[in-house]
């Protein structure tokens, strides 16, 4: 046995809220959720980022997360990381002088950060010029640094939280924000 049944739409009250719920779903409705948790994680993230040798902080992870930001796109989230050598830290690469015939870096945690004039306490004087002791103080300084035409630097992957800790903040902002409701 078998029974047909006819439905017929008299008045239409959904199209309006399916249509609100599906605007609500788009990748810029969910960027706007998911952006602002994604980049409080960044920034904590950045925060703690601590430098291969354990030498002293000169607040490159500070200053990277002052100069982030995050906003909703077409496509969801985006993160933006503005600071210099952010993306020379996290991709690697090559580094060579610009106005020098050589880079010159600190390489213990007195010099890390610092340049030889700072750590000689001036400017140095020119070749022909230096006395015995200016040379002196040279040489024990020269300890204290390392020179190279140019340096390779590893990608540092860790600058950034995983996919995995952007997935989970994403996941926990979505949650919170379906409990409350989208708007």
């Amino acid at each position: 046995m078998s029974q047909a049944l006819t439905i017929a739409i008299t008045k239409d009250t959904s199209t309006k809220a399916v249509a609100k719920l599906i605007a609500s779903t788009s990748p810029r409705a969910l960027g706007e959720v998911v952006w602002p948790p994604a980049l409080d994680l960044t920034r904590r993230h950045l925060i703690t980022y601590k430098n291969k040798k354990n030498f002293p902080s000169q607040g490159f992870g500070e200053q990277l997360a002052d100069k982030s930001f995050g906003t909703a796109t077409d496509q969801g989230a985006k993160i933006v990381v503005n600071g210099q050598g952010a993306r020379l830290l996290f991709e690697g690469g090559v580094v060579k002088p610009v106005n020098k015939k050589v880079l010159c870096f600190g390489i213990t945690a007195d010099s890390y950060g610092k340049s030889l004039p700072e750590m000689y306490g001036g400017p140095i004087p020119p070749r022909k010029q230096r006395t015995p002791e200016d040379n002196a103080r040279l040489k024990a300084l020269r300890k204290e640094f390392a020179f190279a035409r140019s340096v390779t630097i590893q990608p540092h992957l860790d600058l950034l939280p995983t996919s995995e800790e952007y997935r989970e903040a994403a996941v926990a902002a979505l949650k919170l924000a379906i409990k409350g409701g989208f708007n």
